[in-house]
C-alpha cells in the first residue's frame, strides 16, 4: 500500500496527559499513562469532551503495545515460525498508526530502516528492525500523534478527509487505530505467553 497525501472534504514515550488510564492487576507498577495519575498530576475536574474520551481509550492501547515491546526478549523478537516475527508485526502496527493519526496534508515520513514488506507483513522481508530502532520510532510517531490530536476539536472530529479513494472522519481514524493496536497486542501477548510465559498487563481507563 502506498501512503500519499490526503485531501480535505526524540524523547521518551509519554502518552498520558489527561488520559486517565490505569493498570488493572498491579496498581503499584507505573506505566507512562499511569504515572501521572498516581502522582496526582492530572486530577481533571472539567467535564471531558469527545476528543478527551477518545484519547483516554487510545493511550492505554499504545501503553500496552509499548509493554509488549519492552517485555519481548531478543531471541523471540526475531524468531520466525509460521507467522511474521514480532518486530515485523510491531513495525506494521506503528507505521499504520502514524499513517492514520497525523496531518494528512503532509506526506508521510518513512524511517531510514523502513522495510517495505513489513507493512503488509509479506514473507519473507528483506531485512529486520531492532528493538532499539522500534523504540525510537515509537517515540517519533507518538509525538506526531500528540501534535496532531492537539489540533483536533470536538467539532472537527466529524470532519471528513479522503484517502485511498474513501472518506474518513477523524473519529473513524482514532477508533480504527484502537481496534488495530489491540488486535496486534492481543496476538503478540499470546505469543509471549506460549513461548515465554509472560505477557503485557491490561491497561484501561478507570480500571
Amino acid at each position: 500500500m502506498v501512503y500519499e497525501k490526503a485531501t480535505t472534504s526524540h524523547t521518551p514515550v509519554t502518552l498520558g496527559e489527561r488520559s486517565g488510564a490505569k493498570v488493572s492487576k498491579n496498581p503499584t507498577q507505573k506505566h507512562g499513562v499511569m504515572q501521572e495519575l498516581m502522582e496526582g498530576e492530572i486530577m481533571d475536574t472539567q467535564k471531558p469532551d469527545m476528543v478527551h474520551i477518545l484519547k483516554r481509550q487510545l493511550d492505554p492501547s499504545l501503553e500496552m503495545l509499548k509493554e509488549v515491546i519492552e517485555l519481548c526478549p531478543n531471541e523471540l523478537w526475531y524468531a520466525e515460525n509460521d507467522t511474521p516475527p514480532i518486530w515485523e508485526q510491531v513495525y506494521h502496527t506503528l507505521f499504520c498508526f502514524n499513517a492514520w493519526l497525523r496531518d494528512w496534508s503532509k506526506p508521510i515520513e518513512y524511517p531510514k530502516f523502513h522495510v517495505e514488506e513489513a507493512l503488509e507483513m509479506k514473507r519473507p522481508p528483506t531485512g529486520n528492525i531492532s528493538k532499539e530502532q522500534i523504540e525510537e520510532y515509537m517515540n517519533k510517531v507518538v509525538e506526531d500523534y500528540k501534535s496532531f490530536l492537539s489540533t483536533v476539536s470536538p467539532e472537527s472530529l466529524l470532519q471528513e478527509q479522503v484517502a485511498f479513494n474513501k472518506k474518513w472522519t477523524i473519529a473513524d481514524r482514532v477508533l480504527v487505530q484502537i481496534r488495530h493496536i489491540q488486535h496486534h497486542v492481543g496476538y503478540l501477548n499470546s505469543v509471549l505467553r506460549m513461548k515465554k510465559r509472560i505477557s503485557a498487563e491490561w491497561i484501561g481507563f478507570n480500571e
